[in-house]
């Protein structure tokens, strides 16, 4: 039984509060779809379980052993008991070896149930809440919009027009509304929250996120690749100017706050002549938490160069 079969194929699936006992095989990760790989076969896991194997296979070769044993002390035993021979020793012979089937026998038996607990998994299929939040209309005002988002309710709206988002997206035999990708992109890339911390926001399957975040990032960097490609940063060469005098202006406002070695603090007021100010760069240095996505690969050897200048831009001067 394939493991992605016992799952439901769609956010709008649920349980309607029925625990349902899921079973099945554990299989290596590379057999077992991204979704489900919690129940998949480590390499460890498939290291222990040939090491289980090759102990019942040692158990069984020793009660085989011991058998065989058996079958030649019954046969003496048999015939000292005709010739009115002691048989004392034989006794004890044949009761420690009744001890060693037995205590074999449960080792086997329960090499046999380890084996079992890392070939087959059995858990409670988990019921998730229904998606929610998935569109722009469902957004109480503008403080909740710039609290998830980022931006106001009129700019996601403009956000999503200028981004070209189309009403659908296909990934991986599954048809995404555009809208709530958008939605679930930029959230996940603005709060760093792991899938699994917000789906009390969105609801549904938080392991089909990975499903928007994907398609949200192929679309901006297929359909917009020009603007992070070759000399792209020619756009900005009549505003440097511009630019410089307003940073200039900005530092020229106040005073240098340092901190020296021994704990004080020393203002310096800084005078630099704009003539010979110059910026050379930009650092992004905001304490956020932020993730980056990236374009998916075509296969394991492509390299993905664009990917920092896909998200974040920089200028130099």
């Amino acid at each position: 039984m394939e493991t992605e079969d016992l799952y439901p194929s769609s956010d709008e699936e649920s349980l309607d509060g029925e625990e349902i006992v899921v079973e099945g095989l554990r299989r290596s990760r590379n057999s077992t779809n991204w979704q489900y790989r919690g129940t998949a076969l480590t390499t460890t896991d498939r290291m222990d379980l040939e090491d289980l194997r090759m102990l019942a296979i040692d158990m069984e070769t020793v009660v085989a052993y011991i058998s065989a044993a058996f079958t030649g002390l019954a046969v003496v035993a048999k015939s000292r008991a005709e010739q009115n021979l002691p048989i004392d020793r034989i006794k004890k012979v044949l009761d420690c070896l009744c001890i060693a089937v037995a205590w074999i026998t449960c080792s086997l038996e329960m090499t046999y149930l380890d084996i079992d607990d890392k070939l087959y998994f059995t858990h409670v299929r988990r019921a998730f809440d229904r998606p929610k939040l998935r569109t722009i209309n469902e957004i109480l005002d503008d403080n909740q919009s710039e609290f998830l988002f980022g931006f106001k309710i009129h700019e996601l709206q403009l956000l999503l027009a200028h981004w070209r988002i189309p009403a659908a997206f296909r990934q991986d035999n599954a048809v995404l509304k555009g809208e709530e990708s958008m939605l679930i992109f930029l959230h996940y890339i603005r709060t760093g929250t792991a899938f699994t911390r917000i789906t009390h926001i969105f609801g549904g399957d938080p392991r089909r996120y990975t499903y928007h975040v994907r398609a949200i990032s192929d679309h901006l960097y297929n359909t917009f690749y020009h603007k992070i490609s070759g000399d792209s940063m020619r756009m900005w060469v009549d505003c440097i100017d511009d630019c410089r005098m307003a940073i200039w202006e900005k530092l020229q406002d106040g005073l240098v706050n340092e901190s020296s070695s021994d704990g004080s603090e020393v203002d310096w007021e800084v005078w630099i002549p704009p003539e010979y100010f110059r910026v050379f760069g930009w650092l992004d240095d905001t304490d956020l938490m932020t993730n980056r996505p990236r374009p998916a690969r075509l296969n394991e050897s492509d390299e993905m160069r664009d990917t920092q200048t896909a998200f974040y831009k920089y200028v130099t001067c």
